[in-house]
């Protein structure tokens, strides 16, 4: 991880040109992400960069504002670090710390499924990382394999913040693009050395919603769900049969698509408003896919996919599971998000036994990253052997 630098002037905030760019780390539905080095320290970064032009054109900005409020917001162990947020005349930049395990979708591309103590020991950490953003007002809304990183002590940590919602007011967010090149993208022209971050580790509440983004986003067009709605019933697959290397090779990357849809909850599918609950279940789904190898809704198409998250159409397994597996994610995958279970209960459920929640940061990974050398990311692209 990159450390804060002593002795550089408030006032300096760094440009791109401090950077030297390694190589491509990955390439996500917002921009790519580059293994940087800053050349005064040495110090490794992991870079997201967009094009300022493309975000408008897609109408992303308020995704990329959204990220960037929340790595901004949060200080937590179990949320990737943000560094620097700067722009220059046609592109914006993000850098955040790199995580060098790569991502829970590439690790899982190559065991094929975990088993249930490695997918527990991940679910738990998943579970106080949403508790915290829960916390203090962060809603995820994109949790998936991808968008959990494996740290250089094999813990997790979210990433990919884009389609959040945050329930703090605007003017609390002192973190902003330090770029008087594009006032159109820009809120304020203020900028925070990453050696002076906010004293505390929480959020202060406001009654006002400040959500970034619409009720119901990410959005799944009209004419889609009256596809998947509409379409008659037909012979889904039986993906217990499949090898979870193979079901992963022909779902393809994820990172592609905009609220991958086999993770949206149904309430996100139907546009009816939603809560937290929407990351419980991402989170039910994820579990499903580490203990089986596929997610629980798969299926050849989106419409396809968008049907049985309606349907509630589950393709389990037809052994593999234990009871305590099978009921935790029966239970994150109610259709109820009232009847979704809470953190509290969640602790509790004897799925989890004998997990130390308050020193699962402190325990042995169950899987530590082996990497060649600190500019290895092979872990990304899934090339790198177990």
């Amino acid at each position: 991880m990159a450390s804060s630098e002593a002795g550089v002037p408030l006032s300096r905030v760094p440009s791109i040109q401090d950077f030297e760019i390694i190589k491509p780390i990955s390439r996500g539905a917002f921009g790519k992400v580059y293994l940087a080095r800053k050349k005064t320290t040495k110090d490794l970064y992991a870079i997201k960069i967009l094009k300022k032009a493309d975000m408008v054109r897609k109408n992303m900005v308020n995704h990329v504002l959204a990220e960037r409020r929340v790595l901004a917001l949060t200080r937590t162990p179990f949320v990737v670090q943000l560094f620097y947020a700067f722009a220059s005349k046609d592109y914006l930049y993000l850098v955040m710390e790199y995580v060098i395990g790569g991502d829970l979708s590439s690790l899982l591309a190559v065991f094929g499924s975990f088993d249930e103590d490695m997918a527990k020991m991940y679910i738990a950490e998943c579970i106080l990382a949403l508790e915290y953003l829960h916390s203090n007002g962060i809603t995820h809304r994109d949790l998936k394999p991808d968008n959990m990183l494996v740290n250089a002590e094999g813990h997790i940590k979210l990433t990919d913040f884009g389609l959040s919602r945050i329930t703090v007011p605007d003017q609390n967010d002192m973190f902003n693009w330090h770029d008087h090149k594009a006032p159109s993208l820009n809120r304020r022209h203020i900028a925070r050395h990453p050696s002076h971050p906010p004293k505390t580790s929480t959020i202060k509440k406001s009654a006002t919603i400040g959500s970034l983004e619409g009720k119901d986003d990410p959005a799944v067009t009209s004419a889609r769900l009256a596809a998947a709605q509409a379409s008659p019933p037909g012979t889904s697959q039986q993906h217990s049969t499949l090898s979870g290397r193979a079901t992963r090779r022909h779902r393809g990357s994820s990172k592609a698509l905009l609220g991958t849809p086999d993770y949206l909850a149904p309430e996100l599918l139907l546009g009816i408003g939603h809560g937290e609950a929407v990351d419980w279940w991402s989170l039910g789904v994820c579990l499903f896919e580490f203990l089986t190898g596929y997610p629980p809704f798969m299926d050849e198409a989106p419409e396809a996919i968008f049907k049985n998250i309606l349907n509630h159409d589950i393709q389990w397994p037809e052994y593999g599971l234990s009871r305590e597996a099978h009921d935790l994610i029966n239970k994150l995958l109610s259709r109820e998000p009232t009847h979704r279970p809470s953190p509290t209960a969640l602790k509790a459920h004897p799925f989890f036994q004998g997990v130390d929640w308050e020193n699962i940061r402190n325990q042995e990974a169950p899987f530590i990253p082996s990497p060649n050398d600190n500019t290895d990311t092979s872990y990304f692209d899934g090339s790198h052997t177990i």
